[in-house]
């Protein structure tokens, strides 16, 4: 099976986490570099827990979301949450009697919060008080896993859940209105993975028109695949929308692994550029700059990439004792926070990174 970078194939990522050196991680909210700002170990020494996505509508509220337990694989062990409040994280408490792991999460404030299962077909709304269960998917007849991809939270009467074609068929694109569920059964609506909003009529996402995470979507009032030179060939790993003329996406050649591109729309055109290093971009999110933040996973490890406003290019090592997998820019700031693991003597842990003054 191909490395599906857009899905980070959650239930290998451990594997790679565990091959990382012990070491001693120090949780640490000072400082302005990338550095581990929480960690958690959910359950025994042995357990393996991840956060695999973060969310941040405010200065003050974020969300991550990831998963525990179940030997790597997202259909089984426990989905995890945890909290950014009063400049804190805390891990946070979901309904009793939920199996697998989160893959994506969304916030639009800090009372109205969405997550989605990987493999097990249930969304999860936040609504200021607690966590409780908003869906569920039916199992299929085939008995594929349910899965779901992607969730963006515009309010609480306007979320996009996305379940985008992979390894399994996924389970289609879905609105919630803040009443009933529809389902978008419309090309290229189907196949949309990931979404970055501007607005309820300005949305853009990776879409599979062919092949799973291949080409770029924009909602106006309806799906349409974006057709333009700098995109073909590309697989998507993630999307950006920053202002309506200002959108990238990163992802890698469908035919090379480790041949990382970056695309970028401007004025209605697309651009396109080689990263300047062979890695797996899994994540990517503005620096409040005019520049771009890119997590990734190289030969050494997980590292963030920058690209500034001006073009230049440079790296940081997050590895090789820790695995950041997600990025989200903190709204108003030039700060970040990051998801992933790091490896201690306790064991591998979920974590939570920053970037810049975030308390």
């Amino acid at each position: 099976m191909p490395f599906r970078r857009a899905r980070l194939m959650p239930w290998i990522l451990p594997a790679a986490v565990l091959a990382m050196a012990p070491a001693s991680i120090a949780q640490a909210s000072s400082g302005t570099g990338w550095r581990v700002a929480f960690s958690h170990h959910y359950g025994a020494q042995a357990t393996v827990s991840t956060y695999l996505a973060v969310t941040a509508p405010g200065k003050g509220a974020a969300w991550t979301a990831g998963g525990a337990g179940g030997n790597g694989s997202p259909a089984t062990g426990r989905p995890t949450v945890a909290r950014w409040r009063n400049g804190r994280w805390r891990a946070a408490s979901l309904p009793s009697g939920l199996t697998g792991w989160l893959g994506a999460i969304s916030a639009d404030s800090a009372k109205d919060a969405w997550a989605v299962s990987l493999q097990n077909g249930f969304a999860l709304h936040w609504n200021g008080t607690k966590w409780s269960v908003a869906r569920r998917w039916p199992e299929p007849k085939n008995g594929l896993p349910r899965e779901l991809t992607g969730v963006t939270a515009l309010s609480p009467s306007n979320v996009w859940v996305f379940g985008g074609p992979g390894a399994f068929p996924g389970v289609g694109t879905w609105h919630f209105n803040g009443h009933s569920w529809a389902h978008v059964t419309s090309a290229p609506g189907s196949g949309i993975v990931q979404a970055s909003a501007l607005s309820a009529k300005n949305i853009w996402a990776i879409g599979s028109a062919t092949a799973p995470e291949d080409s770029i979507a924009h909602f106006t009032g309806r799906w349409h695949t974006v057709h333009a030179a700098a995109l073909t060939g590309l697989q998507f790993t993630s999307i950006a929308a920053v202002r309506s003329n200002d959108v990238w996406a990163v992802g890698t050649l469908q035919a090379n692994g480790r041949q990382p591109r970056l695309v970028h729309m401007t004025r209605g055109r697309w651009s396109r550029t080689s990263l300047p290093w062979p890695v797996d971009p899994t994540g990517l999110a503005p620096d409040g700059r005019g520049g771009l933040w890119i997590a990734a996973l190289g030969a050494s490890g997980s590292l963030a990439i920058h690209r500034s406003a001006n073009g230049t290019w440079s790296r940081r090592t997050i590895g090789p004792n820790a695995a950041m997998l997600r990025i989200a820019l903190i709204p108003g700031t030039t700060s970040l926070w990051g998801a992933g693991s790091v490896k201690s003597t306790s064991g591998v842990s979920a974590a939570v990174f920053a970037h810049g003054r975030v308390g």
